[in-house]
């Protein structure tokens, strides 16, 4: 299971239910600014939803006892502003600078995702990696879909923006359903 988009809230209840039926479960977009405010790290300017952070701790110990099948980012694009021709750069979880905002999965991670994604029989993806709508905060949610469109799973995309950014990449045809 891929989750990203904005919001951890949108996803609770889908969240705890793959949990226990999923392989693995990644996670990106804006949902993992919360996630690593839960861990105790400084995220910055980034996405939170301060009343979901009980509920990311309690999936991250969970998904520990369960064999580690929560991924999280392990390098992430930041940016100052979400606008054209901003500086970016990447870097690692705990070291967000003040100030700035998660924009997209770094390389590493997306690297990582699709690597994972290639191994499943199954994929079922809601929520885009980063700022899929704006250069350069793209390339994540690339990756992702091109791993998926490369692979013999059973692809299944769910969500507006998931659907929107699978379809301007024109891979539609690519996955199982849209």
């Amino acid at each position: 299971a891929v989750f990203g988009g904005a919001k951890v809230s949108d996803k609770t209840k889908v969240l705890e239910r793959v949990l226990h039926q999923a392989d693995s479960i990644l996670i990106g977009g804006g949902m993992a600014g919360t996630f690593f405010k839960a861990k105790g790290f400084e995220i910055g300017n980034s996405l939170l939803e301060p009343d979901k952070i009980p509920f990311c701790k309690k999936i991250i110990e969970l998904a520990t006892t369960l064999g580690d099948k929560l991924h999280l980012p392990d390098d992430l694009m930041v940016t100052k502003a979400i606008e054209p021709d901003q500086p970016s750069v990447i870097v690692e979880p705990d070291q967000i600078p003040v100030g700035w905002t998660i924009a997209d999965i770094g390389p590493k991670t997306a690297n990582k995702f699709a690597n994972i994604l290639k191994t499943m029989a199954t994929v079922v993806w809601n929520g885009p990696m980063g700022i899929f709508e704006l250069s350069p905060f793209d390339q994540g949610t690339k990756i992702i879909a091109n791993a998926l469109a490369e692979s013999s799973a059973l692809s299944i995309i769910g969500g507006g923006s998931t659907a929107e950014a699978v379809n301007k990449m024109g891979l539609e045809g690519r996955m199982s359903h849209v």
